[in-house]
């Protein structure tokens, strides 16, 4: 294991062989576009770091996140049955402090989010959040899983570490205002995307994912993207049984004045072409005083074929996963 950030305050850029000990931030050689270099505090004030967990399940899909902007930090929880198209969802905006928090070290997946209307806490794994209506109880088996991590540029001189880990199994249970919804790895797969860094002011990212239990009891994971990850290097795969077949650069055509039509999600190399028919959605617009944001995103199914590494042709049909158009100015 290594740290990200090397003792001469550099970064080896592309994807990372080895697990990262610590995205040890406050130790990057960080400078201004005109070469000026930034102190730790104002370092602190520009680190940010992400936290989704989603599990795609057949009948309920399940997503939260913690969001720490180094100035502004974020919590959400949600969950949608599939059945009769319920969308239950809280979401919370704080301040920084001990009340969120996500520990710097990717491999031992901890972080929290405490308010008065949403908790959440993951300690390795083992994760317990809770809304006025959800409850959550899981444990997240992230270690049985290979995940993708990577580091690419973002802007003149920050950067972007992604560790993303599909499919994950969970087990456990969902409980929605009186119904229990159990979560068994033979029906029930995860997936994790951790990722942190001195992020660009002003961006905007689509992305599409999935992590599934094909017909065949085969295990399937997804996570594509564009418009974060794609400076020399992509966080684009797919895993089939634990096999990663990594994706090259990918398009998202959908209508952004109707993201609720269909969807198609291809990759210039050939390996994806899938269609994704959204269900429910989610999102938001926010325009403060540092802040703007605008962002939906998808629940629905996904469709089409993917090829792996071999040039094996796997078709898929109605996969639950998600879709997202999201700018944002922080």
């Amino acid at each position: 294991m290594t740290n990200l950030v090397e003792p001469d305050g550099r970064i080896q850029w592309g994807l990372q062989p080895e697990p990262i000990r610590d995205v040890n931030a406050l130790d990057y050689d960080l400078e201004s576009p005109l070469g000026r270099r930034r102190s730790r505090f104002i370092k602190k004030w520009l680190f940010k770091q992400f936290l989704f967990i989603g599990i795609p399940g057949p009948d309920l899909v399940v997503g939260l996140a913690v969001v720490n902007l180094g100035y502004l930090t974020n919590g959400f929880l949600y969950a949608y049955d599939r059945a009769s198209g319920r969308l239950l969802e809280t979401s919370h905006l704080g301040l920084p402090g001990r009340h969120a928090g996500i520990d710097p070290r990717p491999d031992e997946l901890r972080a929290h989010y405490q308010s008065s209307r949403l908790a959440i806490e993951l300690d390795g794994g083992r994760l317990r959040a809770q809304t006025r209506e959800v409850e959550i109880e899981a444990e997240i088996l992230f270690r049985e899983t290979p995940p993708l991590r990577i580091a690419t540029r973002s802007g003149y001189r920050g950067w972007v570490f992604k560790q993303s880990t599909t499919p994950v199994p969970v087990r456990g249970q969902v409980r929605c205002q009186g119904q229990t919804w159990p979560l068994e790895p033979g029906r029930h797969q995860g997936l994790i995307d951790w990722s942190a860094g001195f992020m660009r002011r002003e961006t905007w990212w689509n992305w599409a994912a999935t992590a599934a239990v094909l017909p065949d009891g085969r295990t399937l994971g997804m996570n594509l993207s564009c418009g974060v990850n794609e400076t020399s290097h992509t966080e684009n795969y797919f895993m089939i049984d634990g096999r990663m077949t990594k994706v090259n650069l990918v398009d998202f055509l959908f209508d952004p004045r109707d993201p609720r039509q269909p969807w198609q999600v291809v990759s210039d190399d050939g390996r994806v072409d899938l269609t994704f028919v959204p269900e429910a959605d989610r999102g938001e617009r926010v325009n403060a005083l540092l802040i703007q944001s605008r962002f939906t995103q998808m629940m629905g199914r996904f469709s089409g074929r993917l090829v792996d590494a071999d040039g094996r042709a796997l078709m898929v049909d109605n996969l639950v996963g998600w879709t997202e158009d999201h700018y944002a100015k922080w």
